[in-house]
């Protein structure tokens, strides 16, 4: 197979080939001169006018490249209790940054227009984080039995079962694009971390400031760790081929607040920067022929900490 083209992020690109990029009918220098959400377009080698790509969301969740989407359904999470959710300003004080954790969460399923809502988990313990592969087998996170981990599920909620079983921060699970491995995101501490860890965890928050990257069979099986930066990688996303894995990660920012998207081999080698951007640029996703990556960005914000969605050509 040939190699995963890549995505032109400043300076010149590989090949030689110095691209010419299109955005909201602008002229851009780079992948991180693109516009916001509101009209963003692929960057196009040589094109003079490319067409608006505007994109539309279900309950938060962006409709584009299907890994959330199974038989006209979407997944998501929901809380069954009413009562309102404690902000991440109450919730770090001395704690330092925390992401709440919700054991009220529960993974629905839905039609796109979210008619028939159904629910395929009924157990305490923040289940969320539901991804789908192309046979209808679901993976997610959950904190069902005290730990953060991974679990499959069939698309009706049956036949659940547990991968992962390692103390610590194991989520984001994804699916490769054949279905026969998983990447996602964990740390897995001993001594005083993991004493933290568990505390925190007892009063329902996380603290994400170190994670690695993992890969797996489906099944659990064929455990390996594919980063070791020492920072916080999260948002893995396998390359069509399932040879590379895009990630996001503070890795080289010594004040830990920058994020960039990173590319590296399944085996850990060949790591590569992809976006210079000096401030958010997470969650990447790649449109199934690999020709087009979706990315969630502080960017040209209107005001600071807005995140918008954008989107651009992968290109040789």
């Amino acid at each position: 197979m040939t190699k995963p083209p890549r995505l032109a992020a400043g300076g010149a690109s590989p090949a030689g080939i110095q691209p010419t990029l299109h955005a909201s009918g602008r002229r851009c220098s780079s992948l991180d001169d693109l516009p916001t959400f509101s009209a963003v377009v692929p960057c196009r080698q040589g094109a003079s006018s490319p067409p608006v790509r505007r994109r539309g969301f279900h309950h938060g969740l962006l409709v584009l490249f299907a890994p959330l989407v199974i038989a006209a359904a979407l997944l998501m999470p929901i809380r069954a209790s009413q009562t309102p959710a404690p902000t991440r300003l109450e919730l770090s004080g001395d704690q330092g940054y925390v992401w709440p954790i919700y054991e009220s969460y529960d993974i629905y399923r839905a039609n796109p227009d979210g008619s028939n809502l159904v629910p395929l988990t009924t157990t305490a313990g923040d289940d969320a984080e539901a991804t789908i592969a192309k046979d209808g087998r679901i993976v997610f996170t959950s904190v069902r039995d005290g730990d953060m981990e991974i679990y499959s599920m069939n698309g009706d909620g049956s036949d659940v079962r547990r991968l992962t079983n390692m103390p610590g921060p194991d989520g984001g699970p994804f699916f490769s694009a054949d279905g026969k491995r998983i990447v996602f995101r964990g740390r897995h501490p001993q001594g005083p971390e993991l004493e933290d860890y568990r505390s925190l965890l007892e009063r329902a928050v996380y603290r994400p400031t170190s994670l690695e990257i993992y890969v797996m069979n489906r099944d659990g099986s064929g455990l390996e760790q594919v980063t070791k930066l020492g920072a916080a990688s999260f948002a893995p996303y396998f390359t069509p081929d399932g040879r590379q894995i895009i990630f996001s990660s503070n890795y080289g920012d010594p004040k830990g607040r920058n994020f960039d998207l990173f590319l590296v081999n399944v085996d850990g080698t060949g790591l590569e920067r992809v976006t210079h951007n000096d401030t958010f640029d997470g969650f990447p996703m790649y449109s199934p022929d690999g020709r087009t990556l979706v990315f969630a960005s502080n960017r040209h914000d209107a005001k600071p900490g807005e995140t918008n969605i954008f989107v651009a050509d992968w290109v040789k």
